[in-house]
């Protein structure tokens, strides 16, 4: 997101990220603060919380997310089979299949109809992707349909 407006939203400087959560509030994290997007996103899971990453490509953000924070359950969602191999041969590489899950899907129709009522992820992000999605606003709703109550789209 560049400086300017947003669908009614100003931002003030260069950032990578706008965290919005259901409660409407929203963090903005600048390109320096990559890490500290990693801290806040497991700050925000409950103990042996899950996080997924919508556009996971090679899965680049998940496995330093695992990596960093032990306790996270980590899933990505690609829209690319080749990607998911990438990610799929990087994620064994690094030792983390028993805690980063990938699956196939497009962002727009990434609905979870294995979770009880009430149950979800503690965080749905996108990274790089949602300017690639053509129907982007349908792919951010899905993301806070994935949400467990009190939970963070970033």
């Amino acid at each position: 997101v560049d400086a300017g407006a947003v669908d009614g939203l100003t931002v003030a400087a260069p950032v990578l990220s706008l965290a919005l959560s259901p409660d409407g509030s929203f963090v903005l994290v600048q390109d320096d603060r990559r890490a500290a997007l990693y801290d806040t996103l497991a700050r925000t899971a409950t103990e042996g919380g899950t996080v997924l990453e919508i556009g996971c490509g090679t899965a680049w953000n998940l496995i330093r997310l695992a990596r960093r924070h032990r306790g996270l359950r980590c899933e990505g969602l690609d829209a690319s089979k080749a990607m998911l191999e990438t990610a799929g041969r990087k994620i064994a590489q690094a030792g983390l299949a028993d805690r980063i899950q990938l699956r196939h899907g497009l962002a727009e129709s990434a609905l979870r109809t294995d979770a009880p009522a009430g149950a979800g992820y503690d965080v749905v992000f996108f990274s790089y992707a949602l300017s690639m999605i053509p129907g982007w606003r349908q792919a951010l709703a899905n993301g806070l349909e994935l949400l467990r109550p009190g939970g963070v789209l970033a």
